[in-house]
């Protein structure tokens, strides 16, 4: 999901987590600020981001599960950000999952919209529900949130708790 295809938006569709899983056994030290998270998971980083347009548009269920210890880094695109799912677009739905011991890092100069599970919301009609959020998140430019590092148009959050540590040098906020 983080990879993402131009072509594949999953409009329309369905995806069901079927188990919990763990990308890293490292543990992220809950008092660590994310720069230092990022130090000490640099060697265990899940998912290097790719050049999305369109974004996820289908409906994502966790069915309750757990993800952790995700390590998305992305020094080498500004605007591309670093979360899960790096860009929604029309009607994507993300719901009933949770993210913890995690982090998400848009570390090059001008890096921008990292989320502790969104990057980017750039379509309307998003909808987030029953997601709860564990992680450090860090943007070296700015657009960083606990949930979503930018939200672009008209987004509905029912139930969700995040938990994380943001740090950016502009615009961060409770997103």
């Amino acid at each position: 999901l983080a990879k993402g295809d131009d072509s594949v938006t999953f409009a329309g569709k369905v995806v069901k987590l079927a188990n919990d899983i763990v990308f890293n056994s490292q543990k992220i030290s809950p008092n660590a600020t994310p720069s230092e998270q990022l130090l000490n998971l640099a060697d265990y980083q899940t998912k290097k981001p790719s050049k999305i347009t369109y974004g996820f548009q289908g409906t994502f269920d966790g069915q309750g599960h757990i993800l952790s210890g995700m390590c998305i880094y992305n020094d080498e695109r500004p605007s591309d950000g670093a979360a899960l799912f790096l860009f929604t677009g029309h009607n994507a739905t993300i719901k009933n999952v949770s993210i913890v011991n995690s982090y998400m890092g848009s570390a090059h100069e001008n890096g921008r919209y990292a989320g502790g599970l969104i990057g980017q919301i750039g379509g309307k009609e998003t909808v987030i529900e029953n997601v709860y959020i564990q992680a450090g998140v860090h943007a070296q430019k700015g657009g960083a949130g606990g949930l979503a590092g930018d939200i672009a148009y008209s987004t509905t959050v029912k139930n969700c708790i995040f938990d994380c540590v943001v740090e950016a040098t502009q615009d961060t906020g409770d997103r």
